[in-house]
This record gives C-alpha cells, sequence and structure tokens, in this order.
C-alpha cells in the first residue's frame, strides 16, 4: 500500500482531488454506481422509523425530519403502525398540521420540515369542546335561530 503525504493537513479535497488523478476512471464510476443506493436510503427516512406501538410516540416523533415522499409509500412501509394520513391544514407558508392514525390513535402533528410537536386528538378525554345547546332534529329552525343570533357560548348540537 502506497503512503502519501499532503500539505494543507490533508483536508478532504485535496485527498479526493489525489485520488481522482490517481484511480482509473472504471474504477471511479463502479464505486460511484456502489454507492448511489445508499444516498437512496438516507432519503427515504421520513421521521417514523423511531415511532413504536406501546412507546411514547410524542417522544419518538418530536424533533424528526418530515420527507416529501409520497404518503402512499410511508403508509406501505410503516404498515406495522397502521400508519394513515387523515390529511393536511396549513397554517403558514413554513408550518403545517398534520393529522395521522398511528397505532390505532389519531395525533396531529405541527411540523415545519422538522416534528415540532406532537397532540394526541380529542378521543383522549383532555380536551371536549364546550357544548351549549342540544336540539332534536324535528328542533332544526329553533337551532338555525339560536344559531344566526350569535347567542351561544360554545357549540350548537343537533341530534339525528
Amino acid at each position: 500500500m502506497a503512503s502519501f503525504y499532503l500539505k494543507n493537513g490533508g483536508r478532504t479535497r485535496d485527498i479526493l482531488a489525489y485520488l481522482w488523478s490517481r484511480l482509473p476512471m472504471k474504477t471511479i464510476i463502479c464505486l460511484l454506481i456502489l454507492l448511489l443506493p445508499l444516498g437512496n436510503t438516507a432519503y427515504a427516512s421520513n421521521g417514523f422509523e423511531k415511532v413504536q406501538c406501546g412507546a411514547d410516540i410524542s417522544k419518538a416523533l418530536i424533533g424528526q425530519r418530515t420527507s416529501n415522499e409520497r404518503v402512499v409509500a410511508i403508509e406501505a412501509r410503516h404498515k406495522a403502525l397502521g400508519l394513515k394520513d387523515l390529511g393536511v391544514d396549513i397554517i403558514s407558508d413554513h408550518l403545517s398540521s398534520v393529522n395521522w392514525l398511528i397505532c390505532g390513535t389519531e395525533y396531529i402533528l405541527l411540523e415545519d420540515n422538522i416534528v415540532r410537536d406532537v397532540l394526541p386528538y380529542f378521543e383522549d378525554g383532555r380536551l371536549r369542546p364546550l357544548v351549549d345547546k342540544v336540539f332534536g332534529f324535528d328542533d332544526l329552525p329553533a337551532a338555525i335561530e339560536f344559531m344566526e343570533s350569535d347567542a351561544q357560548v360554545g357549540k350548537i348540537v343537533v341530534r339525528v
């Protein structure tokens, strides 16, 4: 094995230039072809790799990078999580609220290419809507009148 010394402390740029000038072109092309799939694998990362059912899902997702990969591909890769995209709300140019079904529970992810916060959806009982008045379906005109009066403080429910 030949040894060599590079001035400037052997910076990566200098080492690559040295190798480029010494290696045959066939060897360089073969190395690039072999390394190309590694770049694709890194791109396929989408933040759900650390998630496990039964573990703290919020903790596993916060700080993870998100990708622009097709949702169908992400859902297929994470079938064990029961992953299902439930829609997106765009909050601003850089911030989105993404709803996912993960391990049978619905979560809201606030993300801007990085997951900033993860909240379990309302069904966990911590957040409940404030119901002002409940109407039967037969009282629909009265419910509409009450809504148009702007007298309600919470939600108006019509039982069907």
